[in-house]
């Protein structure tokens, strides 16, 4: 049996590795990465630490250079896991030892937000890179029709292949409920994009995921005007009634970002937008660009789109700064 220490545990586990004995099973195995189910109905994220993985709130990160470390041990969907508060047993073939981590919690503070010029002339340059990180996987193809004034420029030239045609029609249709604030027609669009691509995380998933987290940043922030704030409740509504479409791990994520959570290089990339920190936001937009396949990139795109939506329809009449957005 391979034993190894665990370094850090995402906060939110502390309650499901208690002492009482716990059972699940393997979801699914990578190379760097194994998820394991069953644990109070919450996956379980565990990663080795030298790839940098992000790190969230149901993830726990070894304390090894093995970069092949799960499928070395010959781990597969289904094994049994054994919990019991100081060690997680995989099959008799992996003991992961919990005693010696630290608890990992995400930073959410955001200190001297920087004026709304700042903030929106460090999003335009980031409009400016984020076209190199387009490419035909996912929605990622969007990137490239980003645009500040009117959300998504028409006139360019792109080519969108594979599911970034439907994508294109469904947020366009998104974006037309969030400016009015339908609530019938929000729930027809979120429920297309939920589950819509490849993956542990689709597309969908992973776009709507970044869009959430970052209005939830901003309104800490900023603030965003009642309609806007009106429109994303809408939106949560919506989310949660359909999120039966995807994967276990997709319904976890966001759930978290239902309340402004994700993963460390996200929250990092908004605090460097929302501080008016240009080389933190490019580290971010680096960090967050390298997620899974296209998983950053998608979550990039809802990012990105939040902050235009924010400076096209989210200051108006705004006056109720620093506000909490009603979750459900």
């Amino acid at each position: 049996m391979i034993v190894i220490d665990a370094m850090l545990i995402g906060y939110r586990l502390v309650n499901l590795l208690s002492l009482v004995e716990r059972k699940g099973k393997v979801h699914s195995v990578f190379s760097r990465v194994v998820n394991i189910e069953g644990l109070a109905d919450n996956i379980v994220t565990i990663g080795v630490d030298s790839l940098h993985l992000p790190m969230h709130a149901y993830m726990i990160r070894l304390n090894t250079s093995d970069a092949s470390i799960f499928t070395n041990a010959g781990l597969s969907v289904r094994d049994v896991v054994v919990v019991n508060g100081q060690s997680i047993n995989i099959n008799n073939r992996l003991l992961i030892k919990l005693n010696k981590a630290k608890i990992w919690a995400p930073d959410l503070s955001i200190a001297n937000t920087a004026s709304i010029k700042l903030i929106r002339d460090l999003v335009s340059e980031l409009l400016s890179l984020v076209e190199l990180y387009a490419s035909d996987k996912g929605f990622t193809s969007l990137l490239k029709m980003l645009d500040m004034d009117n959300v998504f420029n028409l006139n360019k030239n792109v080519n969108l292949p594979g599911i970034s045609s439907k994508a294109y029609s469904v947020i366009l249709g998104l974006v037309e409920s969030i400016a009015q604030g339908s609530r019938k027609d929000m729930c027809r669009h979120v429920c297309s994009l939920i589950g819509l691509g490849e993956g542990t995380t689709p597309s969908g998933d992973d776009f709507l995921s970044g869009l959430l987290v970052t209005f939830q940043w901003i309104n800490r922030a900023i603030g965003l005007s009642p309609k806007l704030r009106k429109s994303i409740e809408y939106m949560i509504e919506c989310i949660t009634r359909c999120w039966d479409k995807t994967t276990p791990i997709s319904r976890q994520m966001l759930s978290r970002a239902i309340i402004g959570e994700l993963n460390n290089f996200t929250h990092g990339l908004l605090k460097g937008i929302l501080q008016g920190d240009p080389a933190n936001a490019l580290l971010g937009l680096e960090k967050v660009s390298k997620i899974g396949g296209t998983s950053g990139k998608d979550t990039l795109l809802g990012i990105l789109l939040a902050f235009i939506l924010f400076f096209k329809y989210g200051l108006e009449n705004n006056n109720t700064p620093n506000a909490t957005i009603v979750t459900m």
